[in-house]
């Protein structure tokens, strides 16, 4: 209820142009997203904190937010740079995994997301995850991506790429025995 009042409010100064600052957009940004986490489905609030995101300079304060709210939306290009951004600025083990995850998944950059998770596999225990949780994650980047060169050959004729989706598999397929023995 809140929360919901202080969007309004928000909204309200919004539409009376108010004095509106960096800081006030910020402030509205924040909001919406904060509701949206609350609602989590009103896409509404998501393109409201976009749109005020828009109007204030992002900088290293805001990234992760920002970045929260593109990927939400589906603006995955959008929150690759602000990670990436992010990452420059901070060097956090959990933005790397973010970023892998949203390469990953979100994108299907699956030699982006295995390079990102092998840097977190050799760094050892990160973001509360063990290095298995992480070789689990490194092992099903691999599969994604033989099974994306898979598809791909299978449509577009590409059959160059079956030594490619051939080695991801293996890979894959090593990683996850190795997990299975240990």
């Amino acid at each position: 209820l809140v929360r919901g009042t202080v969007v309004a409010l928000l909204a309200y100064a919004v539409e009376h142009k108010a004095r509106q600052c960096d800081e006030f957009w910020v402030s509205f940004a924040q909001a919406n997203l904060r509701a949206w986490r609350v609602t989590s489905g009103n896409r509404r609030l998501l393109e409201v904190a976009s749109e005020a995101w828009s109007r204030v300079e992002t900088t290293g304060e805001w990234l992760a937010e920002q970045a929260e709210v593109d990927v939400h939306l589906g603006n995955y290009g959008a929150a690759a740079l602000r990670f990436s951004r992010l990452l420059e600025e901070e060097n956090d083990a959990l933005v790397v995994l973010r970023i892998a995850m949203l390469y990953q998944h979100g994108m299907q950059h699956h030699s982006q997301a295995i390079a990102l998770l092998y840097r977190l596999v050799t760094a050892g225990d990160v973001c509360g995850m063990s290095g298995a949780d992480l070789l689990f994650l490194l092992a099903r980047a691999y599969d994604s991506w033989a099974t994306e060169l898979e598809t791909r050959m299978q449509r577009d004729n590409q059959f160059e790429k079956q030594r490619e989706a051939d080695e991801a598999a293996a890979t894959a397929k090593g990683m996850y025995v190795k997990l299975h023995s240990s």
